[in-house]
């Protein structure tokens, strides 16, 4: 307990400051902790484990299939792998980052989705004001959505929340953050939120609303950074949402 007693009924403008310095500290060290009890941690569970538990959200129903791998041989294409599991090129690359489809090196693991997505509802109206990919210098790992300060921010899916915070260790440029996951190693991602209406641990509804538009963190006006990920590595949105 901090205690202060003041020399005299007008206080010196030291004792002032310090007094202001040390109720900030206090505030500091509330919204810390608050910020930390919204973190649900996954990494303490497996992938069957943390499944699980996102498939008692949802129900046990579930639209997507386990993933397969495939590991590239002398001779192989993309196009030809395509054909085999019957999947389109385009897919292929978005899914595993790949530069350039006509050089890829023998023993290259292909990640092979083991079924189509359903279709994943927007989470806001458009406009997508910066799509997925190559930015310049640097890749953009989701898309933008240009909306109000405060517009409601919709699940994509029903999923278990993961996190909600403006604390996540390397994500921290962007704001406060939502993150959902959906089985299988399907994860969305909401960023530089406004305001964050959701607690980590809980399950949500297909267009439940999770947040609000803001411009928290590394952003230059109010919009959503919208990331969906399979197994940690960012896949183009625009594949798996509604048109």
């Amino acid at each position: 307990m901090y205690q202060i007693r003041l020399s005299s009924h007008k206080a010196p403008f030291k004792q002032l400051i310090k007094l202001l310095a040390v109720l900030l500290i206090i505030i500091l060290q509330a919204c810390s902790t608050k910020e930390q009890q919204t973190i649900y941690d996954p990494s303490q569970l497996s992938r069957i484990e943390l499944d699980k538990k996102v498939l008692k959200c949802i129900k046990g129903k579930s639209s997507y299939a386990y993933d397969k791998f495939h590991t590239m041989e002398e001779g192989e294409t993309l196009y030809r792998i395509s054909k085999r599991y019957d999947i389109s090129i385009k897919e292929l690359i978005e899914i595993n980052n790949i530069d350039d489809h006509r050089d890829i090196s023998i023993g290259k693991i292909i990640l092979i989705p083991g079924a189509k997505f359903s279709e994943f509802k927007w989470p806001l109206k458009r406009p997508v004001t910066s799509g997925f990919g190559k930015r310049g210098r640097k890749s953009h790992s989701g898309i933008d959505i240009s909306a109000d300060k405060g517009t409601h921010i919709k699940s994509i899916a029903d999923g278990l929340i993961l996190n909600s915070t403006s604390s996540l260790k390397g994500y921290r440029k962007y704001g406060r953050i939502v993150v959902i996951g959906h089985g299988m190693g399907i994860t969305s991602l909401y960023a530089h939120n406004n305001k964050n209406l959701v607690k980590a641990g809980t399950c949500v509804k297909k267009g439940q609303i999770v947040a609000e538009v803001g411009s928290s963190g590394n952003a230059t006006g109010n919009h959503l950074h919208l990331e969906i990920r399979r197994h940690g590595k960012p896949v183009n949105p625009m594949i798996y949402l509604d048109h």
